[in-house]
């Protein structure tokens, strides 16, 4: 057994990222098979002893979670999201721009909306493709937008 902080910081990860990652690309994880301890919370804490099988499934994916925790955190553009993920960029620009909760908080004694400050750029409250975002992945944001497809495309079936 070792815990998550003796991987994270083999692979020189945070332990964020860890958790990121794993929600990004649908791992699923039989949490009460490698945990020793599953917390309340259902996120990986640095405390938390997992399994060998567990560490070994996390080293292998060291190189990939190391480019996720970058891109999760550096400015980038619609654009060059587009060209991490190879989604068409107007697709982007509709995903964000629907989901912009991750980007406006509103102030509940005013009531008024503020854009907070992993965003710059925004214009009238939109995004377009030269405004710049961090604390998202690029990734992530891919799987977001796969999802909406698919269930769009269930959706189109069932009715």
């Amino acid at each position: 057994m070792t815990t998550i902080k003796e991987i994270r910081s083999k692979i020189g990860v945070y332990n964020k990222t860890i958790n990121n990652y794993i929600t990004a690309f649908d791992i699923h994880i039989q949490k009460d098979f490698y945990v020793d301890a599953p917390n309340y919370f259902g996120d990986f804490r640095d405390y938390q002893t997992v399994s060998i099988e567990f560490a070994n499934l996390l080293y292998s994916q060291n190189k990939k979670m190391v480019e996720f925790e970058k891109d999760y955190y550096k400015w980038k553009t619609p654009k060059e999201i587009s060209i991490t993920t190879g989604l068409d960029l107007k697709r982007i620009l509709l995903h964000l721009n629907s989901n912009k909760r991750h980007f406006i908080e509103t102030d509940l004694n005013t009531h008024k909306e503020k854009v907070i400050d992993n965003v710059t750029g925004m214009r009238n409250n939109k995004i377009d493709d030269s405004t710049k975002i961090k604390n998202i992945s690029s990734y992530k944001i891919m799987r977001d937008i796969h999802r909406e497809e698919r269930n769009n495309a269930i959706q189109n079936i069932i009715t």
